[in-house]
């Protein structure tokens, strides 16, 4: 199996961010086939001390990433995939904990089931998994090859799409090209909104 390179955004909050990163550095040992490098993209927070300083010295291994001036979820997920090395490439949310401690190799093995399916999220809230195409599935947890994401030209980033609606934008470019959404049986947490709670008013839509 091909490795999976995980880019998390984040702007404040911190103390989500460290729950979803032990979440997801927990489940190493389960993917030992998959499991690529985690990538922390800090979208210009105003805290004192950059992601680095809060997290190196627990998550050496970790990728610190920081925006030079605030482009939002969108904008922040495209930064940190331009460090992507892997086959695959996975855009997770931070207010995310990882629920099935395989679900990269889940994921991956599902993803490789049809060869029409070029991006599948994970599961939360229990919904019926498909790999057939079906729903738009949630930008939460997103997974696909880095080669397609690039070719496509990332997540469209201003107007609308600058923090909400690139996830859609990128599944519709994906099925209009013929291929394939899918579902998987791997299960996550998503807390729902946590992570957003930075968000400035004239940016809700």
């Amino acid at each position: 199996m091909s490795k999976v390179d995980i880019v998390i955004p984040c702007h404040e909050l911190y103390e989500i961010l460290g729950d979803c990163i032990e979440s997801v550095l927990e489940t190493k040992s389960h993917n030992p086939n998959t499991f690529g490098q985690v990538i922390l993209v800090d979208d210009d927070s105003s805290s004192e001390g950059t992601l680095e300083e809060y997290f190196s010295d627990k998550y050496p291994d970790v990728k610190y990433v920081r925006n030079p001036k605030r482009t939002y979820f969108s904008g922040t997920v495209n930064h940190g995939s331009d460090y992507v090395t892997s086959k695959y490439f996975m855009m997770l949310n931070s207010d995310t904990l990882i629920e099935t401690p395989n679900w990269l190799e889940v994921m991956v093995e599902e993803y490789n089931s049809n060869d029409k399916i070029k991006i599948i999220s994970a599961n939360f809230d229990d919904r019926k998994p498909y790999f057939s195409g079906g729903p738009f599935v949630c930008g939460v947890c997103l997974m696909m090859e880095i080669d397609l994401f690039r070719q496509i030209g990332k997540l469209k980033s201003d107007g609308k799409f600058v923090h909400w609606h690139s996830d859609k934008k990128l599944q519709n470019d994906v099925l209009r090209m013929g291929y394939l959404n899918a579902l998987s049986t791997a299960k996550i947490e998503h807390l729902k909104g946590q992570s957003r709670r930075y968000i400035p008013t004239e940016l809700e839509r």
